[in-house]
């Protein structure tokens, strides 16, 4: 799927029912479900375990649910990277022997301090002279100090020029933190989806500066997260790439052996091993409403680069074999709660059945808001594989081109009701867009 690791062999826990059609049979569930396969993420921790020149910790931003977190741990993580107290507290609280980074350059006085004497983090991140100072008054000296600095563009979604400090800065607090007694860390962070392994090479450049100038010895390195998954229509590059280019950075840089060298990674360990069942409540002509949607676990469903395969899951009866695309409206009273697509099902779609979305375990249920009082998803395990997004010159060219190649059914079309009928506008590309009056 992802990368070149689908060969490992991992000892995942069985899973609650064996695939999205027995949940959608057994359980017939009226709110979004959250589909978890916990062999994917046992494999994609192996892939980082096995090749990654040093530490793996799990960017938990990217799904904090608490099996996604226990499965992450059991498959042999027990670093992770958190933003805030909240993280902190939860990877405490569900994890106790698990370490921490505190990786988000900007921290508040308190949770410095809680970091510090309640959870015992030594490691934390800093870009600019306010956090050193909060940190030499709220902790000890042995802590290490880890200056971020500024990355270069190029990931398909960026932090911009919100955090990371540039080559002259960086040396300057680099010389700072090891004057206040601090251990001393470099760090960069290139984005989410990083489709370039060539720009972990640029960072490297970056950090090879700050290393001359400062002229001070490391005791730790990260190079912060980025590595793609696969989308519908984007197969990045094998994480192997992109490990033979951080082998080569390192090298270059000459770190004592007592440097820790970490990377961060979210989306790459979980965007497959998590998938949402929504339910179709309405169609008309090729709108289907469902139970989900952007105020939800969909929130990410409009990046152009990140759409989910689906396929059609019928609880009672058969669909036919002929594929046509849909768009999907979302559940809440807000104008934008549409998902364009094109979402490519059977013509048949009709109220009741379900749709399985994939690669939605990064950032799906995270940023699920409470809009209209939504309580958060919840979560079963399966045993199956999920959708798997097609490659570009897999895509269809449109949506009269017949069967959709990967999704075939065997049914005999005869014995299917009729399709829905279709109350759209003539015009598919108009469906979502404000009508006057006439």
């Amino acid at each position: 799927m992802q990368d070149d690791n689908d060969d490992i062999m991992s000892s995942a826990p069985p899973a609650d029912y064996a695939d999205a059609l027995e949940v959608a049979r057994t359980l017939a569930p009226s709110m979004p479900l959250h589909l978890l396969r916990p062999k994917l993420i046992y494999d994609r921790v192996a892939g980082f375990l096995k090749a990654f020149p040093g530490n793996t910790a799990y960017a938990i931003r990217a799904n904090p649910e608490p099996k996604v977190l226990g499965e992450v741990f059991a498959a042999g993580i027990d670093w992770y990277s958190c933003d805030n107290l909240a993280e902190i507290e939860t990877v405490s609280r569900l994890l106790p022997d698990a370490r921490m980074l505190f990786m988000h350059p900007i921290k508040t006085e308190q949770a410095i301090e809680q970091a510090y004497r309640k959870h015992r983090i030594r490691d934390f991140v800093i870009d600019h002279p306010d956090e050193l100072r909060k940190i030499r008054a709220h902790a000890g000296q042995d802590c290490t100090l880890i200056v971020r600095i500024a990355a270069p563009t190029g990931a398909m979604q960026g932090e911009g020029y919100r955090y990371g400090c540039d080559i002259d800065k960086a040396a300057w607090l680099a010389k700072e933190v090891v004057e206040s007694g601090f251990k001393l860390g470099l760090n960069f962070h290139l984005g989410s989806q990083v489709l370039q392994p060539a720009l972990y090479d640029e960072a490297f450049m970056a950090m090879r500066e700050v290393m001359y100038r400062a002229r001070f010895m490391l005791d730790l390195v990260c190079v912060g997260g980025g590595f793609p998954s696969i989308y519908e229509g984007l197969w990045p590059p094998s994480l192997s790439d992109y490990f033979r280019v951080i082998e080569k950075g390192l090298a270059r840089l000459h770190l004592p052996r007592t440097c820790r060298v970490f990377c961060t990674p979210g989306r790459a360990l979980v965007a497959d091993a998590v998938a949402v069942l929504v339910r179709v409540e309405q169609r008309r002509g090729q709108l289907l409403y469902i139970n989900d949607g952007v105020m939800g676990s969909l929130s990410n469903s409009n990046l152009p680069w990140c759409q989910s395969p689906v396929r059609l899951i019928r609880p009672n009866g058969r669909h036919r074999s002929r594929f046509e695309k849909y768009l999907f409206s979302g559940p809440s009273c807000y104008a934008d709660d549409t998902m364009r697509g094109p979402y490519y099902l059977p013509e048949d779609a009709r109220i009741g059945d379900y749709v399985e979305m994939g690669q939605l375990g990064a950032y799906a249920g995270a940023i699920t808001s409470a809009f209209h009082s939504q309580p958060w998803p919840e979560m079963v395990t399966v045993g199956d594989n999920p959708p798997i997004p097609k490659k570009e010159h897999e895509l269809p060219d449109d949506y009269h081109s017949g069967i959709y190649e990967g999704y075939e059914s065997d049914e005999d079309e005869d014995d299917l009701p009729p399709e829905a009928p279709d109350n759209s506008p003539d015009d598919f590309e108009d469906v979502t867009r404000p009508r006057g009056r006439r």
